[in-house]
Formats: C-alpha cells, sequence, structure tokens
C-alpha cells in the first residue's frame, strides 16, 4: 500500500498586485501581510529550510500550485535532501506565490497547514511526531492551518446518510465552528492584516459550498470513517428522497440559502482558493442554470458557455471555459460529429489565450482525441498480438472481425489496478443487459507485463473473464495498439462502432451507467 499523503493547502494562485490585494485603500498599503512588497525588485528569492524526526518525511516533498510551480517539472525550484533536513530554493518570483507543499505523513489529519511564499522571505519547517510548524517573520500566518485542522472537524467524516436537509446541518454546524475558529485566532494574535481575513473567510466558505454542491457520500477504501465529495451526486440524491417522499418539495433556496456569481467573481479569492475552482464549474451547471437542461448535451454545453462569457471575463473565464470542455469531454461529449466540431471550435476559440502549457497541454490532448472520431484503426495496430487464457493466439484484426457489426468497448485494464478489478466485479449485470439489448462486445484487454498474474486475475474473476472476452496483450504497453491508443493510465475504455470506426477513443467509465447507457444508445441510432 502506498504511503497516504497530506496535501498541505496552500492558498493557489499569485496574488495580484498591491492595489488589487487591497481593496480599502488607494494609497500604498500598510497590511502587515504585504508589508514591504512595493520595494521587492524584479526578481527575489525564497528560501524555505526545514528538519523532521523522521527521514523519511522530505523523501517526497513538492510544492506546486496548479501548473505554475513544481519542484518536479520547474526550473525554478531546487531542492537539496541531507537524511532528517531539507534546504528548497525558489527563484524568480516577481510577487506573491501561494502554493501547495506536499509531504507523505501517515495519520493523515494530523498535520495541515498553508503558508504564503512571500519575494525574499525565508521560512523554516519542522516536523516532529508528524505535526508540521512554520518559522519566520510571517509564521503567524503561515500555522494559521496547521492549528485550525487540529481544532475543527472534517466535512469528510460526517457523510450524507439519506436526507439533504439534515446532511446541510451538519455542515453549517461544522461551518460555523470553523469561522469561530477563524474569529478567535485573529483576536487571539492581533492580527490586522484584511488581506489574510478576507482570503481565510472566503477559502472557508467556499469549501462550505463544495460540500453542499459535491455531497460526502464515497467510503474511502483504506481509512477507517473517511468519505469523499461527489461532485455529479446531488440531484441524484434529491430524486431519490423525491421519489421515497413524494410530498415533500426540495427546494434548492433553503438548501443552498443564497448564492451569488459575484462570489465567484473575485480574482483576488479565484486566486488563492482551491475551492473557488472546484465550485465554479459545479455552480454554473447545478445552481444557477436550469436543472431542467439534459446533462452533459449540446444545450447544456452552449447554455454553460453563454453563461461563462456573460458572466466572467479574463483569467477567470478562461478557467471556467477550460474546466467546462475538461468535463464535458470526459463524459463523452463529443461522440457525433454535432458535439465533436463543437468542442473543436470551442478549443479554437479559446486555446491561444492560455499562457501556461499545462493548459496549453491538454487542450492539445482533447483535440488530438476528438480527431479521431469515426478514424478507422490504423492497419498497423490490428496486426498486434493477444492471448486467451486457454493460450490461443490471434490478431486486434482478427478479434475485431469475430465481434462482427456490433459495438466493441475496449476495456484496458491490469490485475493490480483497482479500480479496474471493481469495476469488473461490480459491472456484470450492467454489461450483460447492454450485450443482450444492445449488441455491444466487451473486450478486456491487459497490457500488464506479469503473464501469470493476469492467468490468476481471469481465475478469479471468471464470472465476467472468459476466453471469448479476454486478453494478454503480447508486448504490452510498446504493442502497436497501446502506443496507437496511447494507453498511459488505466482502466482506459475505447468504444468502435458497427462498422469498427473509434467513436470514443477515451469514453467514460460505465461506471456511470445511465451516461455510458445513452452513449451507446446513440451510436446505435446513427
Amino acid at each position: 500500500m502506498k504511503t497516504p499523503y497530506i496535501l498541505i493547502f496552500l492558498f493557489i494562485g499569485i496574488l495580484g498586485c498591491t492595489k488589487i490585494l487591497d481593496k480599502d485603500s488607494d494609497k500604498k498599503t500598510t497590511d502587515p501581510l504585504l508589508e514591504g512588497l512595493q520595494d521587492v525588485p524584479t526578481s527575489q528569492k525564497v528560501v524555505i529550510t526545514g528538519s523532521t524526526d523522521d527521514s523519511k518525511m522530505f523523501r517526497f516533498f513538492d510544492l506546486f500550485n496548479e501548473g505554475y510551480l513544481s519542484n518536479y517539472t520547474s526550473p525554478n525550484v531546487t531542492k537539496k535532501i541531507s537524511k532528517d533536513s531539507i534546504f528548497v530554493v525558489v527563484d524568480s518570483l516577481t510577487q506573491p506565490l501561494l502554493t501547495w507543499v506536499q509531504v507523505p505523513i501517515k495519520k493523515t489529519e494530523s498535520s495541515k497547514g498553508r503558508i504564503f511564499l512571500i519575494p525574499g522571505d525565508s521560512i523554516h519547517i519542522e516536523i516532529r511526531n508528524e505535526k508540521m510548524k512554520f518559522f519566520g517573520k510571517n509564521a503567524v500566518f503561515n500555522n494559521f492551518y496547521s492549528e485550525f485542522y487540529e481544532h475543527t472537524s472534517l466535512y469528510q467524516r460526517h457523510p450524507y446518510r439519506g436526507d439533504l436537509m439534515a446532511y446541510k446541518e451538519v455542515a453549517d454546524s461544522i461551518y460555523n465552528k470553523k469561522t469561530s475558529f477563524l474569529d478567535n485566532y485573529l483576536k487571539t494574535h492581533q492580527i490586522k492584516s484584511k488581506t489574510f481575513e478576507r482570503i481565510v473567510r472566503a477559502d472557508l466558505r467556499h469549501e462550505y459550498l463544495h460540500n453542499l454542491i459535491a455531497p460526502v457520500t464515497v467510503k474511502a477504501d483504506h481509512v477507517e470513517g473517511l468519505y469523499f465529495n461527489d461532485s455529479d451526486v446531488l440531484y441524484e440524491l434529491i430524486y431519490k428522497e423525491q421519489q421515497a417522499n413524494p410530498e415533500v418539495i426540495f427546494d434548492l433556496q433553503d438548501y443552498f440559502e443564497r448564492v451569488t456569481s459575484e462570489e465567484f467573481n473575485e480574482l483576488e479569492i479565484f486566486q488563492n482558493s482551491a475551492f473557488v475552482k472546484m465550485n465554479l464549474n459545479q455552480y454554473i451547471r447545478y445552481y444557477f442554470l436550469d436543472a431542467n437542461f439534459v446533462p452533459y448535451s449540446t444545450e447544456k454545453f452552449l447554455a454553460e458557455k453563454k453563461f461563462i462569457e456573460a458572466n466572467f471575463q479574463d483569467e477567470i473565464k478562461r478557467k471556467a471555459i477550460l474546466r467546462m470542455i475538461i468535463d464535458f469531454h470526459s463524459f463523452g461529449f463529443g461522440k457525433s460529429e454535432t458535439t465533436v466540431e463543437l468542442l473543436k471550435t470551442t478549443i479554437e476559440e479559446y486555446e491561444n489565450s492560455y499562457k501556461y502549457q499545462q493548459s496549453k497541454n491538454t487542450l492539445e490532448a482533447i483535440k488530438e482525441d476528438l480527431n479521431r472520431f469515426k478514424f478507422d484503426l490504423k492497419a498497423y495496430t490490428l496486426k498486434s498480438k493477444l492471448v486467451n487464457i486457454e493460450g490461443d493466439t490471434l490478431s486486434i484484426g482478427g478479434l475485431i472481425k469475430k465481434s462482427g457489426d456490433n459495438i466493441k468497448v475496449m476495456n484496458f485494464w491490469a490485475s493490480w489496478c483497482p479500480p479496474c478489478i471493481k469495476q469488473i466485479k461490480n459491472g456484470r449485470d450492467f454489461k450483460t443487459k447492454l450485450e443482450t439489448q444492445k449488441q455491444v462486445n466487451w473486450i478486456y484487454i491487459s497490457p500488464e507485463d506479469n503473464y501469470q498474474k493476469w492467468l490468476e486475475a481471469n481465475v478469479k474473476y471468471s464470472t465476467t473473464l472468459n476466453k471469448n472476452n479476454s486478453y494478454y496483450l503480447l508486448k504490452g504497453r510498446k504493442s502497436a495498439i497501446s502506443k496507437f491508443f496511447k494507453v498511459n493510465a488505466i482502466p482506459r475504455y475505447v468504444i468502435l462502432d458497427g462498422n469498427n470506426k473509434i467513436v470514443l477513443n477515451n469514453a467514460p467509465s460505465p461506471a456511470d451507467e445511465e451516461n455510458f447507457e445513452e452513449i451507446i444508445d446513440q451510436i446505435g441510432r446513427e
């Protein structure tokens, strides 16, 4: 089992100029958090030193914030580790950068925090007994979250239990205790920084809103009592509750109370809170727009795009459009000529406005995927060799020919992949239904290295896997078919239509049965 990681949240983003940060004055700021920033030269370093009582702590130390900075990828970050100590230099900072820190911690709730990286600053981190503490000029700001997480509850320990309004009542209580802790911290430490208070208070608000729009429903596999948020489950829960009790009308206004688009339109907050970024498209999709739109439909796509362009500008608009494109694509939008063209047109409209390479790479990958719509498999890929559990060898071309004019779903998986195994075990009835009612052939292809492990998995899950649908891919990820589809992560689903043309090069998981069946139905209609 991999060591669990703590993401020590740091405000994500780049703080803008002083005038943006201090809205209350046009004069030179006296905010303690920003003191001296007007005199920062064009480029300065931040030096971070650290010590720990566990030499494993710094082995995977990382600084990152959504593509802007990472000591694994950024040339402006250098890191030296010597057993129980670390020395990090972040170079070429021209303004405050507020970023995540990541270190492996055994007890995932015992040490969390957020820090400000300010040009010219020096920060010292001490980790003792799995607890982290920051020292330096800005320690009072940087240690807030370390203490905060020790004395407040996690929303993720209080899951939805069948009643959304009861779930909201618990979330309200947690949120009120969190804001009370902030109030007491400000008073106890006599903090005068309005910037610090404004950012933290907004971040707590958006964390609360996130837990309303994405209820805590998914049980963690390896941590007792911990649950995760589900970003697409809210309306399903509302429907189930109303089916169970038709006389009670669920009121979204009672549940959310009052949320406005202005809460997402503050650039300072947007740049410094991960929760605002997570919430933005979810609230557009499920709160601000008419819930009667069919999810991930053409009408919904156009409505979201129109709302974003009418209500947001510049960086916030670009981020919202990017997230919209990613979400719709991951849910299978782009399975018809109309939706493929709509996605490609939107990408072409915005792709040159993104300055960060990570965003550009994401859009380029989606464009490449869309360009394979109704694309024939290359002749050389059809020669890739497979072996079934009885040792019979055949080619990809022979396998496809054997499937005739049925829709084909290729499922790339491996015996060591928990999500792959979960879907193989849990999805049997749904897949059988599509096989018998929709003429869908499921083809399980494993590119793993260990043939014996693959054989053992086939025996273990023989209710789903058999000699007619499960195949070991010779040459694995080096095979022509793996390279053609760029199978770099699993589980991976590829859908071919009855004419053996690629409809979805990277299809959504069949775990979302309603969405997956709609994709199959649309392919069948065309």
